[in-house]
């Protein structure tokens, strides 16, 4: 692999196994000398990835924490200080050691109110996290990770935070339903407050906004690029970025090695276009799927791979980042499907680009393709 600059994006609406190739990535380095970076999304992706005897579906961490490689959490990220004490809560009674989290200070912080007020307002498009709305209060009332160092400041835009969704929650009539949501989440094992001081106490804060780290840098994207707010198919979109867009924030003029990810198959969680989903799909030895039916996202559905989205959301990511750069494609799932000769043949001859497949939920099986 040339270079030391890897960017590992989805090319469909999520789900791809962006994971499971960016653990393939960290296991070909010193992860003294590595550092998986999430420059996009937040706290409401979920990235699986299967090491040994563990298996951990990422949210707040880099899919190389099972190696040791530390995270780099861009501010285009955000913060939840009761997802993150949850699930390193977790990693630790997993056995998860050496577990390392590096943030920027900018960072905005998701509250217990944005994510009661996400499960009040929409249960078709969202997670229930409180990702999207995190990024739309901020535009007019910030929380950021280096406030939580000042309880009193903290204290009062947590107030006003509160005041604003109480507003809206007002003007939907659903007061009675965002209250009950927020008296749920407070009355959690923990306090909010309590959550913001174990994420001060197990991150260490970036202040410089130029910051990129010395070594070998793996990017993780979020999501899908068919779910980009910009080339998506809106409404069914996410609020953020999920094609190497925000790249350009860490490097200037270097080589990147791209490995765009896809399914064998077409996947997508909750509402919104799936082209083929008619057709129908057979899967097989999927026993170790962990996308289910949730109640904020809807069900988990396929359909057969489309070749002209899987070019378009190609096209798109180059539009928005033209580093020069390797481009490999690396198509997960391929024991799934019982035609994947077939579609492995059809991608590679599609696209043009060096591909490699994956044949199992471990990275592991990652391998080059020839025909």
């Amino acid at each position: 692999m040339r270079g030391e600059v890897h960017s590992v994006i989805g090319l469909g609406f999520g789900d791809e196994g962006k994971g499971v190739v960016v653990d393939w990535l960290c296991s070909k380095y010193d992860p003294d000398d590595t550092y998986v970076i999430r420059h996009s999304g937040g706290h409401q992706v979920g990235h699986t990835v299967k090491l040994g005897d563990i298996t951990h579906v990422f949210h707040h961490f880099g899919s190389g924490t099972l190696r040791g490689v530390p995270t780099v959490w861009s501010d285009k990220c955000t913060v939840s200080p009761i997802h993150f004490r949850h699930e390193r809560d977790v990693l630790v009674l997993k056995g998860v050691q050496n577990i390392r989290f590096l943030a920027f200070d900018r960072c905005p912080i998701t509250t217990v109110y944005d994510i009661a007020f996400d499960r009040v307002f929409n249960k078709q498009d969202s997670v229930g996290v409180g990702f999207a709305h995190t990024l739309k209060r901020s535009e007019l009332l910030q929380l950021q990770l280096s406030d939580l160092k000042y309880k009193t400041a903290t204290a009062i835009k947590l107030n006003c935070i509160f005041q604003y969704y109480f507003k809206k929650a007002k003007e939907l009539d659903k007061v009675d339903l965002f209250i009950e949501n927020v008296t749920k989440l407070e009355g959690d094992k923990f306090s909010f407050e309590e959550d913001c001081e174990y994420l001060l106490d197990h991150c260490k804060l970036i202040g410089n906004s130029n910051y990129t780290p010395c070594g070998k840098i793996i990017f993780e994207g979020n999501q899908g690029v068919l779910l980009d707010r910009y080339h998506g198919f809106f409404p069914y979109v996410t609020y953020g970025r999920t094609t190497n867009y925000n790249l350009q924030d860490f490097i200037k003029d270097q080589w990147v090695s791209k490995w765009y990810v896809t399914r064998a198959y077409l996947t997508r969680h909750g509402a919104g276009p799936l082209p083929g989903e008619r057709m129908g799909i057979k899967l097989i030895n999927s026993e170790h799927e962990t996308n289910h039916l949730n109640d904020y996202q809807g069900e988990f559905r396929v359909a057969p791979l489309d070749l002209h989205l899987l070019n378009y959301a190609m096209y798109c990511d180059h539009q928005d980042q033209k580093n020069n750069a390797d481009v490999n494609i690396v198509m997960t799932c391929v024991d799934q499907i019982e035609n994947s000769e077939e579609v492995i043949k059809s991608v590679k001859r599609s696209t043009h680009r060096p591909l490699y497949i994956n044949t199992s939920p471990e990275s592991i099986t990652i391998k080059g393709y020839e025909e």
